[in-house]
C-alpha cells in the first residue's frame, strides 16, 4: 500500500506534461501563422500559400517509429509573402551560395550597404552523409528527423531577443520568387520558402557588421 501513492502519481505527471507539450505546440503554431502572416509591406510582391514541409506528413506507424516532432507545423499551410528583389533594402544582388552543411542560403549584397541571406527553411542533411549512404534509407532517415527542428523557430526566438535588449539578425519569413535578376540561382531557389535576414558579420566591401 505504501508504494500505491507512487505508483498514481507517475502517470498524472505524465499527463501534465502531454498537456503541457501540446499548449506549447498551439502556441508556437499561432505564433508562427501570425509571423508569416504579417502586414505586406513594399518589400514584398504579395503573398503566397505554401506548406513548408509536406515530405514530413506521414501516418500513425511513422510518428510512432520516428516521433511526431514538429510535423504538425512543417505540413501547415501558411500565407508568406513573396520576397520583393528589386525592392527589398533598396535592391538586391545575388553575389554567391552559401550553406556547406544542412542549409541552402543565397547572399546577397543590397543597396543598403549591407549583406543579406537567405537561408532555406527545410533542410538536406545529405550532403553531411557519407557517400556510401546517400541515395539509400539511410539517407531518407535523417531527412526525415529534420521533423525534430522548428521550422518557425528563428522568427519566434526574434521578438524574445528585441525583449532582453539583444542584438540580432531579424529574420523574416519569405518565398523567393522565380524572377530572372537571381540569374544562375535561379533554378535551385525560386519558390523556396526561406528567412532573410542580415549578415552580422559582414557588408559591401567588407565593411563591419553591427
Amino acid at each position: 500500500m505504501a508504494n500505491k501513492p507512487l505508483m498514481l502519481r507517475a502517470p498524472t505527471k505524465l499527463r501534465k506534461v502531454a498537456h503541457l507539450h501540446r499548449f506549447a505546440m498551439c502556441l508556437m503554431v499561432i505564433v508562427c501563422l501570425c509571423a508569416a502572416n504579417r502586414p505586406v509591406g513594399a518589400q514584398s510582391l504579395g503573398t503566397t500559400t505554401i506548406t513548408p514541409g509536406e515530405r514530413y506528413d506521414v501516418g500513425w506507424l511513422g510518428r510512432f517509429l520516428f516521433g511526431s516532432d514538429y510535423r504538425d507545423l512543417w505540413t501547415a499551410e501558411i500565407e508568406v509573402p513573396i520576397l520583393d528583389v528589386h525592392g527589398y533594402k533598396g535592391g538586391l544582388t545575388p553575389v554567391r551560395r552559401g550553406g556547406f552543411g544542412q542549409t541552402s542560403s543565397l547572399h546577397f549584397d543590397g543597396a543598403d550597404g549591407r549583406r543579406h541571406i537567405f537561408r532555406s527553411v527545410d533542410k538536406d542533411p545529405s550532403r553531411r552523409l557519407a557517400e556510401e549512404l546517400r541515395g539509400t534509407f539511410v539517407q531518407s532517415i535523417v531527412q526525415d528527423q529534420i521533423a525534430a527542428l522548428n521550422p518557425g523557430a528563428a522568427v519566434v526566438v526574434a521578438p524574445l531577443l528585441d525583449a532582453a535588449g539583444v542584438l540580432n539578425s531579424k529574420p523574416e519569413l519569405f518565398v523567393m520568387p522565380d524572377d530572372a535578376l537571381l540569374g544562375e540561382f535561379r533554378e535551385e531557389f525560386a519558390g523556396t520558402l526561406g528567412l532573410m535576414m542580415e549578415n552580422p558579420d559582414e557588408g559591401v566591401n567588407d565593411t563591419p557588421g553591427f
